[in-house]
């Protein structure tokens, strides 16, 4: 555009505005009307947005904000690891999860337990041995039957031995 035309429609426009006020009014109005319908759409979109945002961190939160570190179990450790009992006697075994950084924590699951000498103890799904006869037996628990997780301990089993007796006769004098 030259700036003679341009000189021509802004002097155009001065005189109309100043002879027709309304025009600018309306104008203004129309502008303003446009710019709230904006502002609407601006927000609502937002706070759809926050909204999405809201409920998925709500249902998914690792998608949203990363997966937690995950505890990953390396073994079990069976406790306690060595025990010695009297025949008859029973012992309360109890499985501990070993995690990838070294710490332990309650086993979350089932724990199959077997006794390698049935003949000396024998052990129930509470973990419970019961010794049956004098031996030595490997107890060991695995997580939900897996192989790569199976923790040992050992149980000796004696003999319950009875103390020398002492009699004491007296005659009379």
């Amino acid at each position: 555009m030259n700036s003679q035309l341009r000189d021509r429609l802004a002097a155009e426009a001065s005189d109309r505005a100043q002879s027709h006020p309304a025009f600018v009014d309306r104008a203004l109005q129309d502008g303003m009307r446009v710019y709230r319908r904006h502002v609407v759409l601006a927000v609502t979109a937002a706070v759809a947005c926050a909204v999405a945002l809201i409920a998925m961190a709500a249902l998914a939160p690792r998608l949203v904000w990363g997966s937690p570190a995950e505890e990953r179990i390396v073994g079990l450790i069976i406790e306690p690891g060595a025990e010695t009992v009297l025949l008859g006697g029973t012992v309360e075994f109890v499985a501990v999860a070993q995690l990838h950084d070294g710490s332990t924590r309650p086993v979350e699951g089932p724990i199959i337990w077997k006794s390698s000498d049935t003949g000396t103890a024998i052990i129930a799904t509470s973990g419970q041995a019961k010794s049956v006869s004098p031996g030595i037996t490997t107890i060991s628990g695995s997580l939900d039957g897996q192989e790569e997780l199976t923790g040992r301990a050992f149980l000796k089993v004696l003999r319950a031995t009875v103390g020398p007796r002492v009699w004491w006769a007296s005659l009379p004098p």
